[in-house]
């Protein structure tokens, strides 16, 4: 076996708001080296590595085998580009992947204050009895229980500090497919395009036009995956894009391929995880 994959969804009703699925990724092969490719979405992720340290690098990641008990935290931002990770050796990795503003909500300050300029950062985790809670996890056999221990986990961490307001221009934008400008959600919610274009550098720690752009291309990958029969000339239009060459362009500046190259390299992991293993 090569390494394996499982997700599931949360059921505590204090987080499905906010936690999109939980997955687990293993590996028992010690001579495993492969790599796989992941693109921009506009989910967050916060991955757990046990006995693993990995090395960050420009776009992507490396795991190097730790021989002594160790555990890594790493949260990965809303990304715009293609990333890789190459996975060596034998490993163990809890992800989380939670909604847009969905990891602000398990955090003491604004996620802008938590990355400090950052993309991707390694941090000790959240609260003093992280660890000790993670390791619980890695333990436990059967999936259902492994969920209901990070569901506990992150209802213990839960800080309910969430602006409902910001909340509803990202209803917006993901309703739209991304396909809405920032004058016309400022319009339809009364406020100031200051303010949106503020909360969106405080919360998502990028900009509005950023965001949707993200959005836009993850959106049009899922209405593909929906139907997958269509003529990618009627998925253009339907996702709203000037043209093929402005299709084309777009995926190519988010994943360095052109819609049909991507869409036929990906692999569905489930929960709406797609990666391409090389």
């Amino acid at each position: 076996m090569e390494d394996h994959f499982q997700n599931i969804r949360p059921l505590a009703p204090e987080v499905t708001p906010y936690i999109d699925s939980y997955y687990f990724h293993t590996s028992n092969n010690p001579e495993l080296s492969r790599r796989l490719f992941y693109y921009p979405s506009y989910r967050t992720a916060l991955n757990v590595y046990k006995n693993v340290t990995v090395q960050l690098e420009a776009t992507g990641r490396t795991y190097l085998k730790c021989d002594t008990p160790y555990l890594e935290t790493v949260f990965t931002n809303i990304i715009d580009h293609m990333g890789y990770v190459h996975l060596a050796g034998d490993f163990d990795k809890i992800g989380i992947l939670f909604y847009p503003y969905g990891f602000n909500a398990f955090l003491p300050t604004t996620l802008k204050d938590f990355l400090k300029g950052n993309k991707v950062l390694r941090f000790d985790g959240l609260g003093d009895a992280w660890n000790e809670k993670i390791q619980e996890v890695f333990a436990t056999d059967t999936i259902s229980n492994k969920r209901d221990l990070l569901d506990q986990i992150f209802s213990s961490l839960l800080q309910n500090h969430m602006d409902t307001r910001f909340l509803q221009v990202l209803d917006i934008i993901e309703k739209t497919d991304g396909n809405i400008r920032l004058h016309e959600i400022a319009q339809q919610l009364g406020l100031h395009r200051k303010t949106i274009t503020r909360w969106c550098n405080k919360h998502l720690g990028m900009p509005f036009r950023e965001y949707a752009g993200i959005v836009k291309f993850r959106r049009t990958h899922e209405r593909y995956e929906s139907n997958t029969g269509q003529k990618l000339v009627e998925l253009a239009h339907h996702s709203n894009y000037y043209d093929q060459a402005d299709f084309i362009n777009h995926f190519k500046s988010m994943s360095s391929a052109t819609p049909k190259h991507l869409f036929k390299s990906l692999k569905s992991m489930g929960a709406k995880v797609y990666w391409n293993y090389s």
